[in-house]
């Protein structure tokens, strides 16, 4: 019996000691963690200190700035611990949101330095594909509008800009009001610019071009007209070279219309 009761109180310390070590290291563990949380996101360790932006011509840098600050402002841990300004937190979503924020942005490209805790921001503006000028806009604003490559409005035209033979005019008769970021065609507009192309590969470079809810018009100095459906840009492209090149002289007609391809009207 004395054997068997010191056994059992042998076993009771070595079970008290087990436990006292698990909590130890449990203790241990939430300290190390505690620590190094700590040091990655509420230290200065990984703060950002400054901010870097390549300079832009259609955006403010301090529009972008502040967007980026917003990012930063609104960093959690666990979706509700604020933290510190944060380079591990800093994300590619926190730069496709930036990109996002503006119309005139390209890309963004988002560069983080640890060493000099530091964010660059790398933002590339998109290239001006038209000078858009439709009469519900211009009658309010007195502006015209830029569209990339997409048919996107993106920004509002300087004063003294002039469209050119790569930037056309585009002009639009539906008295529609265009915010930034809207399209202007519901077709594929690079088709759009594929056509005017097109035919200044033949010397016929046209002055405007002019849309409305469901065709587009190439209008031409000496008076030449062609008419194409929006529904059937993608067809006029692949018809209008072997067109220009087999069946008509355009200099020498008033209008050529296209919008009932394969049927073709002109005079």
């Amino acid at each position: 019996m004395p054997y068997q009761s010191s056994s059992y109180k042998l076993r009771q310390i070595q079970k008290k000691k087990q436990k006292r070590r698990r909590i130890f290291a449990l203790i241990a563990f939430i300290i190390v963690i505690g620590g190094l949380g700590w040091v990655l996101f509420f230290s200065s360790v990984f703060q950002i200190k400054s901010i870097a932006i390549t300079p832009t011509h259609f955006i403010s840098i301090n529009d972008i700035f502040q967007k980026v600050q917003e990012r930063l402002n609104n960093q959690k841990l666990f979706k509700f611990i604020s933290v510190p300004a944060n380079l591990i937190l800093f994300s590619k979503d926190d730069c496709q949101i930036i990109k996002n924020s503006f119309a005139a942005l390209d890309s963004v490209e988002c560069q983080k330095n640890y060493i000099a805790h530091s964010i660059k921001i790398n933002a590339k503006e998109k290239e001006v594909a038209g000078l858009f000028c439709p009469s519900s806009l211009s009658k309010e604003y007195k502006k015209c509008l830029y569209v990339d490559q997409s048919g996107i409005v993106f920004a509002f035209a300087e004063d003294d800009f002039k469209a050119n033979n790569s930037i056309v005019l585009i002009k639009d008769s539906t008295d529609r009001l265009y915010n930034l970021g809207d399209r202007i065609i519901s077709g594929e507009f690079s088709l759009v610019l594929k056509i005017k192309d097109i035919l200044a590969s033949h010397h016929l470079q046209p002055e405007s071009i002019e849309i409305d809810d469901r065709d587009v018009s190439y209008l031409f100095e000496n008076g030449f007209k062609l008419f194409v459906s929006q529904e059937k840009l993608k067809e006029t492209a692949s018809v209008l070279p072997q067109l220009i090149k087999t069946d008509f002289d355009l200099q020498k007609l008033e209008y050529l219309d296209l919008r009932f391809l394969p049927k073709v009207y002109y005079k």
